[in-house]
């Protein structure tokens, strides 16, 4: 089997999705050999020996590295509306993310004139901006994992989906993190900016504006705390209004104006990071720029470094996610 069709059964293990005429078991199966050395009878047994397959060079951790990178890129691309607003780009080892930033709502003036006369002040387009953005090392260490798999203690697939929704939580937290900053830095004093309890004229109010400014059909996202605050809406009594009420706890439309949950997050000291606001956003502006550098890498340790002779590894990406705004958006502070 070729490696491409091997990262391909990694991810579809991941998924939970049989492939072929394999059964899940036998794509673990597969897979362990296929990682651990395909000559190896002891591969997926308690006398495999794990230690020396490391010293022996027999790990393919190069495969690990692959199956990781790809199944985090398709589990980010199927987690919640967020993350469709985030352009990721994968740069080579080295190289730095640049993102070219187009204003949205960049127009000529247009003037009255008299006839015969040429008296109208020169225009230009100003283009856009170039965003670098340095992606930053985040890691693991993690010790006898790969023994107890590689011995069949513990599924295969178990260590893919571990190591992929860990990543992809830490992703989701530095995009997360991302958001709150540029609508925290929003003035108080700014057409932008709205705050009070929830007052369906406010909300039109600052979801006109915008549109109006940008040119664009605006999305309503926030936390379920935050959206489930939109109440007292005309045609809420209507049957699908009160469809969705009862499904999700929240309207999923403001008159035109779609809403998006966002699922919370935990902070660093294990508090929801997402206030109870509203935040509008202009169209579909991928205002988050995403980068990642490379595949991830795992690197084994030294088992004499550890006094019981553990072996360790760190598995690490290097990314970074930053919110560069091209549009104008609103937040809706809600008390």
């Amino acid at each position: 089997m070729e490696r491409k069709d091997l990262v391909r059964m990694a991810v579809d293990l991941y998924n939970k999705t049989p492939q072929g005429n394999y059964s899940l078991d036998e794509m673990n199966s597969y897979l362990l050999k296929a990682v651990f050395g395909k000559d190896d009878a002891t591969v997926g047994t308690k006398e495999f020996d794990i230690f020396r397959a490391t010293r022996d060079g027999k790990i393919d951790y190069a495969l690990i590295e692959e199956i990781i990178t790809q199944g985090t890129q398709r589990a980010l691309e199927e987690n919640n509306k967020l993350l469709s607003y985030i352009d990721w780009q994968n740069y080579a080892e080295g190289d730095t993310g640049e993102f070219e930033v187009l204003p949205s709502n960049e127009k000529f003036y247009i003037s009255r004139i008299a006839e015969g006369t040429q008296g109208l002040r020169r225009q230009r387009l100003y283009g856009g901006q170039k965003v670098k953005i340095t992606p930053v090392l985040h890691g693991v260490k993690i010790y006898e994992e790969l023994r107890r798999i590689a011995s069949g203690r513990v599924d295969f697939g178990h260590l893919i989906d571990v190591a992929i929704k860990s990543f992809v939580e830490a992703r989701t937290l530095e995009a997360y993190k991302a958001v709150k900053a540029v609508f925290d830095d929003i003035a108080s004093s700014s057409k932008y900016y709205a705050s009070g309890t929830f007052d369906e004229a406010t909300l039109v109010n600052l979801i006109d504006y915008i549109e109006m400014k940008t040119g664009l059909k605006a999305s309503i996202i926030g936390s379920k705390q935050a959206v489930r605050k939109i109440t007292g809406v005309r045609g809420a009594d209507s049957d699908t209004a009160k469809e969705q009420m009862f499904a999700m706890g929240y309207y999923g439309n403001f008159y035109a104006t779609p809403i998006y949950v966002l699922d919370n997050v935990l902070d660093d000291s294990d508090n929801p990071l997402l206030p109870n606001d509203l935040y509008i956003i202009a169209g579909e502006d991928k205002f988050l720029k995403g980068v990642e550098e490379g595949q991830t890498l795992i690197i084994p340790g030294n088992p004499l470094n550890n006094a019981d002779l553990s072996q360790e590894w760190m598995m690490a990406q290097r990314f970074a996610v930053e919110a560069v705004v091209a549009s104008k958006n609103g937040v809706y502070h809600l008390s």
